[in-house]
């Protein structure tokens, strides 16, 4: 019987091992890594930037990563693969935030403060819809349109010889007004006029005190029906007030 040469053993040997190296990678390929946590899921408005790995953070830091998302509805629907030790209050709320203005997208838990906490497979509700970067660059787009519209009006309202004038103008009035206030305030400090006279002149600001207090104490006698005002005031006619209950002069007529 012819034995198998050496070389021929060798090439055996090598397939053998070729075939089975490609057994067990391609069993090892169908093996599902399952990680280890707990999956809760939320309804967003817009998952637009989230990818799946995308990160879950609780107050800036990253604790689990969006494991699926698929529209359910008209809402997208994103599950999260959290670690045991991460317990959600019930009340929770579910952001999806940016990192920038043009940066990743993740998503942000707010803890509730329920006292008991959310179980695998169950809702976390969303807090509020995410920031549409194509919106918000569209409003900047159109106040920035906004902007330009109002220098163009203001540009033609003033340019030109015509819009030079009336800016002098606004100038030199201003300038005219100033002056005016400042003479007044110097007429005033040195006494004069009218003002001034009775800022400077404690004699005459006494006076005319109490000439107000006189006046305050006639208009008081007159609103209590006292003298002829007051009982004018009060609806008595003159030949009532003369004659009086008794046919005598009332006092004060």
């Amino acid at each position: 019987m012819r034995s198998i040469g050496t070389e021929t053993k060798v090439g055996i040997f090598v397939l053998l091992g070729i075939i089975l190296l490609t057994y067990f990678t391609i069993r090892v390929g169908r093996i599902a890594v399952r990680e280890e946590g707990y999956r809760a899921y939320s309804y967003v408005e817009s998952a637009a930037g989230l990818d799946k790995n995308s990160p879950v953070r609780i107050a800036g830091v990253e604790v689990g990563k969006v494991e699926t998302i698929k529209l359910e509805g008209l809402k997208a629907k994103i599950t999260m693969l959290l670690p045991f030790h991460v317990k959600l209050p019930l009340g929770s709320k579910v952001y999806v935030k940016s990192a920038g203005l043009l940066g990743e997208k993740y998503v942000e838990i707010a803890p509730g403060t329920g006292a008991e906490f959310i179980k695998a497979g169950e809702l976390v509700e969303e807090g509020g819809p995410s920031a549409d970067v194509d919106r918000v660059l569209t409003q900047l787009s159109s106040i920035g349109g906004d902007i330009q519209r109002v220098t163009r009006s203001l540009g033609n309202v003033l340019g030109g010889e015509e819009g030079e004038k009336s800016i002098k103008e606004l100038v030199t009035g201003a300038k005219e007004t100033m002056v005016n206030m400042q003479h007044i305030t110097q007429t005033i400090d040195r006494g004069e006029g009218t003002l001034g006279k009775l800022v400077k002149d404690d004699k005459l600001y006494a006076e005319v005190k109490d000439t107000m207090a006189n006046l305050r104490q006639v208009t008081e006698g007159i609103e209590k029906g006292e003298g002829t005002l007051g009982k004018i005031g009060q609806g008595r006619s003159p030949v009532q007030r003369y004659q009086g209950d008794h046919g005598q002069p009332e006092k004060g007529f």
